[in-house]
C-alpha cells in the first residue's frame, strides 16, 4: 500500500493569501529586530535610533514600537538607497578624473612621436601616421568628451547631498 500525494499548483500571488498575516508579522519583525541590532545608529531615524536604544535595554520591542519602526523602513531604505547612490557617483567622478588625466598624456606622448614619425618609419620600415593621427583622434573626443561628463555627474552629486542635508536636518540625522 503506497501513499499518494497530491499537488496542487499554485501561482506566487496565490499563495500570500493562504500564508497567515500574523506568521508573516512576525517574520518582519524580528528581521526587523536583527537589522536594528547590527545597524550603526548613526545613520538610522529617530525612531529607528530609538527603537535600537529600548531593544538594547529590554531585549524585546513593544507592538506601538515595532509599528513605528515599519513605518520607519521605508523613509531608512530611502536614505540608505541615497548613501549608495552617493558612493556611485564619488567612484564615477575619481575613476573619469583619473580617465582624463591618463588620456592627457597618452596624447602628449603620441603627440611627440608623431613629431618622430620619420624616424620610426626608417627603424620600422612602416609608416606609422595613420596609427598615429588614428589614436590621437580617439583620445581627443575623448578628452572633450569627459570634462563635460564629470560636470553632469558632479551636478547630480551636488543635487543629491542637498536632498540628503535637508532630508538629514528633517529627520535628525549625520551625513557622514
Amino acid at each position: 500500500m503506497s501513499a499518494r500525494l497530491e499537488v496542487q499548483e499554485m501561482g506566487w500571488n496565490e499563495t500570500t493569501a493562504t500564508t497567515s498575516d500574523k506568521a508573516t508579522q512576525e517574520l518582519l519583525d524580528s528581521e526587523m529586530e536583527s537589522f536594528l541590532r547590527n545597524a550603526d545608529g548613526k545613520n538610522l531615524l529617530s525612531p529607528l535610533r530609538e527603537a535600537q536604544e529600548h531593544l538594547a535595554k529590554e531585549h524585546e520591542l513593544q507592538e506601538t514600537t515595532q509599528a513605528e519602526c515599519r513605518a520607519a523602513l521605508a523613509v531608512q531604505e530611502q536614505w540608505n538607497s541615497w548613501f549608495d547612490q552617493r558612493e556611485l557617483l564619488r567612484s564615477d567622478i575619481k575613476r573619469g578624473r583619473e580617465c582624463l588625466e591618463v588620456t592627457r598624456r597618452e596624447l602628449a606622448a603620441l603627440r611627440g612621436k608623431l613629431e618622430q614619425w620619420t624616424a620610426y618609419e626608417r627603424l620600422c620600415g612602416k609608416n606609422p601616421l595613420y596609427d598615429y593621427m588614428e589614436a590621437i583622434s580617439a583620445r581627443e573626443r575623448i578628452r572633450q568628451f569627459l570634462p563635460g561628463w564629470l560636470s553632469r555627474r558632479q551636478g547630480r552629486l551636488m543635487a543629491l547631498t542637498r536632498q540628503m542635508e535637508s532630508f538629514a536636518k528633517e529627520h535628525g540625522l549625520q551625513i557622514a
